[in-house]
Order: C-alpha cells, then sequence, then structure tokens
C-alpha cells in the first residue's frame, strides 16, 4: 500500500512538469519588455547582419572610394617648416592657438609628396647669431618648435607640411612628377584653348610638373595689356584647364615677385604635394622669389581653384 502512494505521487510531479513545459513559453522579460522568443531571433538577425561578408562594405574605409580623400580638416589643423642640412631635423613656425597639437604632429609632407614621420621635440629659442633667414644654413640659429624626424630623411631645406598622424590618408596622394627639366613640349591645341579661355595672347607656356598617371600642370603667362599683367598654373582636367590666376600691375623690376622682371618662370614653381578631396584636387604650390619662398594650397571647386587661408612664406635672402 506504501509504494502503490509513492508511485501515484511520482506519476501526479511528472505530469505537473509535463503541462509546465507545453504552456506558453513566451512570457515578457521585465528587464527588456521584449519576451525570450524574440530577443532569440534578434540576435540570431544582428548576427547576420554583422558577418565578415558585409563589414567592408560599410567600414573598410581603405578601400571605399570616399575615404580615399583627404579630409580638409587636415590642412586646417597642420604647420609649415623646413628641413636642416642632414634632412633629420624640421623647424615649424606654429600659431600659439596650435601649440597644444605639437605633440600629435608625427607626419610630415612635402618634396612633391614625400611623407616622413617626426616626432615633437621641444621648442628652440633663436641664438646670437640668428641672421633672419629661413634656411638650413640658419637652422640651429632660428627660433621655432623643433622635430626629429624618425622614419625616413627630409630633403635638406625643403619646406614640409606637419600633420598628426592619424589624420593623414596618404591613399589619398597622388604622385607629382617634377617635368621642368625635361621642357616637355605644350600642344598648340592647350595653348589656344588658354587663349580662349582668357581671352588674351600665351606669350609663354610650361609643362612644371604631372599629377598622377598623367595630369599635367602647367605655368603660362599671358601677354601685357598696357599695365594688366596675368600669369596662372593651369591643370588638363577631362574637361578642360581649371586655372589659378595671378593678375598683377606691370613692373619692369617687380610684378608678381622681387626684381622678377616682369616675369614668370617654371624654376620659380614646385609643389608641395597633390591629394584628392571630395571637391577635387589639393595641390600645395611653392613659388620662389629672390627673397624667398612663398607656399599656398590651391583647392580645386568644379572647373576654378581658390587659394586657402593657410599659407606660409620662408625670408632665405640670399638664397
Amino acid at each position: 500500500m506504501r509504494k502503490g502512494w509513492i508511485l501515484l505521487l511520482l506519476i501526479t510531479v511528472v505530469a505537473a512538469l509535463i503541462g509546465g513545459c507545453s504552456k506558453d513559453n513566451t512570457k515578457k522579460d521585465p528587464s527588456s519588455g521584449t519576451n525570450n522568443e524574440q530577443q532569440a531571433q534578434d540576435s540570431i538577425s544582428n548576427t547576420t547582419e554583422s558577418t565578415p561578408d558585409d563589414e567592408p562594405q560599410a567600414n573598410n574605409g581603405l578601400e571605399s572610394g570616399a575615404n580615399q580623400l583627404l579630409d580638409m580638416t587636415v590642412i586646417q589643423s597642420g604647420t609649415f617648416g623646413f628641413a636642416d642640412q642632414t634632412g633629420k631635423r624640421i623647424l615649424a613656425s606654429v600659431e600659439e592657438s596650435d601649440r597644444g597639437q605639437l605633440e600629435s604632429m608625427h607626419t610630415a609632407i612635402g618634396n612633391s609628396g614625400q611623407v616622413v614621420t617626426v616626432r615633437y621635440v621641444s621648442s628652440q629659442e633663436a641664438g646670437e647669431n640668428d641672421n633672419g633667414r629661413q634656411t638650413a644654413q640658419n637652422f640651429d640659429n632660428q627660433a621655432g618648435e623643433l622635430f626629429e624626424v624618425q622614419d625616413g630623411t627630409a630633403k635638406p631645406n625643403e619646406t614640409y607640411f606637419l600633420i598628426s598622424g592619424a589624420e593623414l590618408n596618404q591613399k589619398a596622394l597622388l604622385p607629382v612628377t617634377d617635368s621642368r627639366e625635361d621642357q616637355v613640349p605644350v600642344d598648340d591645341s592647350v595653348k589656344e584653348e588658354m587663349k580662349k579661355s582668357k581671352n588674351r595672347d600665351v606669350q609663354n607656356v610650361w609643362q612644371v610638373a604631372v599629377i598622377g598617371e598623367g595630369q599635367p600642370i602647367y605655368l603660362v603667362q599671358f601677354e601685357r595689356q598696357g599695365d594688366e599683367m596675368l600669369a596662372s598654373l593651369a591643370i588638363k582636367t577631362e574637361k578642360g584647364l581649371v586655372f589659378q590666376d595671378y593678375p598683377a600691375k606691370y613692373d619692369e623690376n617687380s610684378t608678381w615677385r622681387v626684381d622678377d622682371g616682369g616675369l614668370v618662370s617654371p624654376e620659380m614653381f614646385s609643389f608641395l604635394f597633390a591629394a584628392k578631396t571630395a571637391d577635387g584636387l589639393l595641390i600645395g604650390v611653392k613659388w620662389m622669389g629672390a627673397e624667398g619662398e612663398n607656399v599656398s594650397f590651391l583647392s580645386q571647386s568644379g572647373n576654378t581653384f581658390h587659394e586657402l587661408d593657410k599659407q606660409y612664406g620662408r625670408y632665405m635672402s640670399p638664397i
């Protein structure tokens, strides 16, 4: 009789357990407001959406076209400097408001797109023998912010642009090939296009460089019209020439630069670097004169260029 009661009790417990398992098991989780079944489904969906096959399209910036462009904030936050005679140090000129960024500047770019890694060292005070020239010969005497080149060697006495290493997308950079010494003949059709664009005859034109796979940069001086002078840099694009104009008043000694004799020449122009941006090309232009070098950035917008506010002047006379 006792065994019968025990057996009956076991049957009752098993039946209760089976009944509990067969009830609706979608009771809501009070902590999330969703039921357990939905949570499981959401977990599966989230896993599917973040599979390795899908992720590169959204997140792999190095492969997507948009992320092969230079962020223009790089230019706004950067600063200029010049290399010493060994190419292992760079002395930068820094605005007071930008001194807090010195420790984060790990990249210098110049010399037609050469990139070197740098490390901030310290402020350098002017020495007793400072002659005021921003040159490699006067490097140790000039006041400025001193950087050490750690990876690579800068070209001695060249101008460099220093930025935060994390901000430079090197895939945005385009090679710049100097073609001044090659004296490449400029096609008559290009000269005619220049003439029509400015409605004035061309006095001289030179190919000074090539960007990327074969995009020429021309320097052109147009014929004088009274006292009105015009020189331009022109970039050949698929849609035609894009100009950066440099108008000036004629002076037989100093029209554009001191002691230029009213002429421009290809020897005056070289380039820091060129890069792709969301609006078009960005080109760092170096214009050498009798007393030193002026550096500016040309930013393309449609079929025109404009100069950015970020500029640099190196007093180097006598060079």
